[in-house]
């Protein structure tokens, strides 16, 4: 199984808009096809996030909900994460060192700049649609 860190705004993606690549990405995880790092850092991050999409689309909270259960439930959340500092955006950091202490293979994310480092040590950064040609078959 393939060892990811899925960064949040393909979670948030991934929800609520269902015929994108990162719906599919989530597919694989609730299917357990790939295996997902996380941290409570990230978590916090979602939670977060989701709130704000929801209120401002209408979108259902409960949807969130199951997806939240369903990382607390089925992803490895590492104990901790080590510092790093080497992107400008200090949430970015928090991604590079989730997958570093979790030991992925893969940061799947649409962020720009996690994109523009495109490998750290060994974890390549993709995006989804790349991971879903590449990883994922």
């Amino acid at each position: 199984m393939i060892n990811t860190v899925i960064d949040t705004n393909i979670f948030i993606s991934g929800i609520h808009w269902h015929k994108g690549k990162p719906h599919f990405v989530l597919r694989l995880f609730q299917n357990r096809k790939i295996a997902v790092i996380f941290s409570e850092h990230l978590l916090s991050e979602l939670v977060k996030k989701l709130v704000i999409i929801d209120k401002r689309y209408g979108f259902n909270p409960a949807v969130g909900h199951e997806w939240i259960y369903l990382l607390k439930t089925n992803a490895h959340f590492v104990p901790s994460i080590p510092k790093i500092e080497i992107c400008r955006d200090k949430k970015d950091n928090m991604v590079l060192g989730t997958a570093l202490a979790g030991e992925a293979e893969y940061i799947i994310t649409g962020d720009k700049n996690l994109l523009d480092i495109k490998k750290y040590k060994k974890i390549k950064i993709v995006t989804a649609k790349d991971f879903l040609k590449e990883a994922a078959g």
